[in-house]
């Protein structure tokens, strides 16, 4: 990825074909800028994150949601997702819970918060999904023969750095995305 594509915000997975390149809205474009990742990976990533269907039958990430011990729930407004997330804070380890559009791990993470409801605030959450997917890829930069792969690599340890079978089955979730997308990964 170049600084030129990144600077007009129109960055792409390199070596990856499109016919019809998707745009993600805008915030994720900045913010992918900002982090210097592929901004239509950051876009799949909430999507195999908090995906949720809409009224008008579309679907799209979802800023209060929350996942704890496995289990997904998604709510009406930041105030309805803090409440709830407080009362799992009283009865769940932060690591068996993940907040917000890109669901960040409270005990992994946590510390890149204020406060564990300050990780439901949307452009937050995603700029810190976009920081660790960033760590994540210049950990394993080179590591898998070609960027595309690096990328993808790094999206798997965003879900679960140890890797192994979680990250793996992650990878071919984010991978599925960014084929929706229109992308040939």
């Amino acid at each position: 990825m170049t600084a030129a594509l990144l600077l007009w915000g129109i960055s792409l997975l390199p070596g990856v074909a499109t016919a019809a390149r998707f745009v993600p809205p805008p915030s994720f474009q900045m913010v992918a800028q900002e982090a210097a990742v592929p901004d239509v990976l950051l876009y799949a990533l909430t999507q195999t994150e908090s995906n949720a269907g809409l009224v008008d039958g579309s679907f799209s990430p979802w800023p209060w949601t929350l996942n704890v011990a496995g289990k997904g729930f998604r709510y009406h407004s930041r105030a309805e997702a803090c409440s709830a997330l407080q009362e799992a804070l009283a009865s769940h380890r932060p690591g068996n819970i993940d907040v917000g559009i890109a669901q960040v791990n409270i005990g992994a993470n946590g510390h890149r918060f204020s406060s564990p409801c300050a990780g439901l605030d949307p452009m937050l959450n995603l700029r810190t999904a976009a920081q660790i997917l960033r760590e994540q890829f210049e950990a394993s930069k080179g590591s898998q023969g070609n960027p595309v792969d690096d990328w993808i690599w790094a999206a798997g340890r965003y879900h679960r750095p140890a890797g192994g079978e979680p990250a793996a089955k992650y990878r071919a979730t984010v991978r599925r995305f960014l084929r929706k997308l229109g992308l040939q990964v």
